[in-house]
This record gives structure tokens, C-alpha cells and sequence, in this order.
């Protein structure tokens, strides 16, 4: 039993408890639980619940809950057994509102309009936009926070995660007009430094398309700037400091000194919405929308 009046249990302790005491172990809950946390941490954490209870509440090696924990346990699954459903439950229930997350540069370049039609039909509706990149997305989606993400499309999805692609987007370089050349040419200037390429961090998908077709044609890239953004990309390159990398956009073409030089052989990129579990009205509302966007958009 547990050795005194309790008055007050930090929450946050509890639910580390329970996936420890789910996954037998604290080193096997740290792998399942859906947020960053280290094994140490954890201890020191459960240590404190320990001490909030005035219970020792599991054996440590091997892994064995004692009857307080057992009490502990009983107590709380219920509760945190429920909480993945809870985001469903209420999005059945009240969908008066749309959370849009994606990149900021697809966001920009295909969603306001659309935004701004829907608010018009349905003038109660409650529409919140964040710009996240993709793995942000995938985590705001998975946790309830959004409705749908409209981003680059990764090959796979984590489980219970529907996508759905909107159009295809070839990659290639953006230069200022006086130093315009074919791709190639560009190539072989970039692989003798002669130019510094400009593009996104190694784990964003335009820039790992773009590393697979240089391997093939054996070149390397001598030398990189590493920038947060697709816009920064095109501004970094306008003004003189490399050769830009981007996935082709609308919104290319309204720059009069920038050029789009496509890269012919490189894997494209593929735009589209993803979503987690059934889909709700509004959501389904932007998507059908932004297909049929898709299909008429002509691109520079």
C-alpha cells in the first residue's frame, strides 16, 4: 500500500510511470514513448514519483512492479490507455475549425487563396496555419495538433498516416541571368568550385534527390552553403553568393533576374497533403480543393 496522504502527484511522472510499467522497463519504454526523452531522465523522474508516494513502485532488475506499483498502474492505464483516441473523439465531434501545418514556401505558393475561399463558405470556421518543415509536420499531425500537413512527400508515412501527392516538382538550379548556363555546364563549375551551391540541409528531400544524381554521374560538390528555407535559397542566389537548388515553383517566374535551369535525369519532388486517421470536413474541403488547383496549375 502506499505509505502516506498524498496531496499532490506531478501528472508528467505518472505517464512515464505507465510506460514503464506498459513496456516493463525503463530502457523499452524510452523507445515507445512518442516524445524525445532520455533513459536517465526517466530514473531520475520516476525516482521523484518514488518519492512523491512514499512507494517503491517497481524492481529495477529484472523489472518486476511491486504491489504499490501494481496500485499505481490499475489506476492510471485507463486514462492513458485512451489518450491516442482522444484527438479522434473530439475531431468527430466538434469541426469548426482547421489547423493547416506545412512548408512555408508550399504554403505561399498554393494554399492562400484557397484558405481564403474556404473562410468565406464557412464564415464561423476557425482556420490556424503554422510553417513546419516535414519531420515538424509529421510529429504535429501524429499528435493531434493538426489536421493535415501540405509539404514534400517522403516515400513512406508512420503508421496511420494517409498521403496523398498534388503534382510533381522537378528539381534544378535557380542562377542569376548573367551567369545562366545549362545544366551541365553548371555541374562541372560547381564540382571545380568554381560556383558555391546554395540549398536546403542534407536531410530535406530536394537536397538528397540532388546528392543521389551526383553520385551516379560520380561528381562531387566542393563547395555548400546550408540554408533553412527555399526562399533563402532564391535570395542567397540572386545576390551573387552561389548557385541556388529548389524544387521548381509558380512563383519562379515572378523574379525577372533569376533563372530556373532544370535538372534533366534528377529524381523530382513530389508535393502533396497527409493526414492521421479519418479526415475531417474541412480538411477533406482544402484537400479536394488544392487537387483541383493542382490540376490546373501551370507551372513557369
Amino acid at each position: 500500500m502506499l505509505g502516506c496522504m498524498v496531496d499532490f502527484v506531478n501528472v508528467h511522472h505518472l505517464e512515464l510511470f505507465y510506460y514503464v510499467a506498459r513496456h516493463s522497463g525503463i530502457s523499452a519504454a524510452c523507445k515507445r514513448i512518442p516524445y524525445g526523452v532520455q533513459q536517465p531522465a526517466v530514473s531520475i523522474q520516476l525516482g521523484r514519483l518514488e518519492a512523491e508516494l512514499n512507494a517503491k513502485l517497481f524492481e529495477r532488475r529484472p523489472f518486476k512492479l511491486t504491489s504499490a506499483g501494481q496500485l499505481v498502474y490499475d489506476h492510471i492505464r485507463p486514462f492513458f490507455d485512451g489518450l491516442p483516441d482522444l484527438a479522434e473523439i473530439v475531431g468527430k465531434n466538434f469541426s469548426g475549425s482547421l489547423r493547416v501545418v506545412g512548408l512555408g514556401e508550399v504554403m505561399r505558393a498554393y494554399v492562400p487563396d484557397i484558405l481564403y475561399g474556404i473562410s468565406q463558405k464557412e464564415r464561423g470556421l476557425r482556420i490556424s496555419v503554422q510553417e513546419l518543415d516535414q519531420a515538424g509536420c509529421e510529429a504535429s499531425v501524429l499528435s493531434g495538433e493538426a489536421d493535415i500537413a501540405i509539404t514534400v512527400l517522403q516515400k513512406s508515412f508512420p503508421k496511420g498516416i494517409s498521403g496523398l501527392s498534388l503534382i510533381r516538382l522537378p528539381i534544378g538550379f535557380v542562377v542569376r541571368k548573367d551567369i545562366l548556363a545549362e545544366a551541365g555546364q553548371l555541374l562541372r563549375q560547381l564540382a571545380s568550385g568554381e560556383h558555391t551551391l546554395v540549398c536546403l540541409p542534407d536531410h530535406e528531400l530536394i537536397t538528397r534527390n540532388f546528392r543521389a544524381g551526383i553520385n551516379l554521374r560520380r561528381l562531387k560538390v566542393k563547395s555548400v552553403m546550408s540554408v533553412t528555407s527555399q526562399d533563402i535559397v532564391s535570395i542567397y542566389a540572386k545576390a551573387g553568393l552561389g548557385v541556388g537548388l529548389a524544387a521548381l515553383s509558380p512563383s519562379m517566374s515572378e523574379n525577372a533576374s533569376l533563372a530556373f535551369v532544370p535538372l534533366a535525369g534528377f529524381q523530382a519532388v513530389e508535393v502533396g497533403a497527409f493526414w492521421h486517421g479519418e479526415i475531417k470536413p474541412p480538411a477533406r474541403v482544402l484537400l479536394d480543393m488544392l487537387l483541383q488547383k493542382a490540376k490546373n496549375l501551370s507551372l513557369p
